[in-house]
């Protein structure tokens, strides 16, 4: 059964110019790792995932931190969500089974669609 939907559209030139800070405060390390070698639609992707995300659950951020979802990539490069701490607790407290993630990027824009999905 579907708990909930969230979109998000942001505009890729707000990576352009990010402070360090500000990627350990929202990406955890394996996000890091994985954006190494990525361009900055890569980064506002998984940053509009993340807000998708937030939102399907109901809630945005007002439970849990942005670093407490993370986005990682299955072996066709496909994404995939892993809840943790706050973010983990919360879902369980719903119900939500699974969450279904997709992202598209150009290089003006990236866009996310989560899915939530409870018993």
């Amino acid at each position: 059964m579907i708990f909930g939907i969230g979109i998000d559209l942001i505009e890729t030139k707000r990576f352009s110019n990010i402070k360090p800070s500000f990627i350990k405060k929202v990406f955890t390390n394996q996000e890091i790792n994985y954006l190494a070698n990525k361009e900055i639609e890569s980064m506002a992707g998984i940053f509009a995932a993340k807000e998708a995300i937030a939102k399907s659950l109901g809630t945005g951020f007002k439970f849990f931190f942005i670093h407490e979802i993370e986005i990682l990539h299955d072996k066709q490069n496909a994404p995939t969500v892993k809840l943790h701490d706050r973010a983990l607790k919360f879902s369980k407290q719903v119900n939500i089974t699974k969450i279904n993630i997709s992202i598209s990027h150009t290089k003006k824009m990236a866009i996310a669609f989560a899915i939530a999905e409870s018993n």
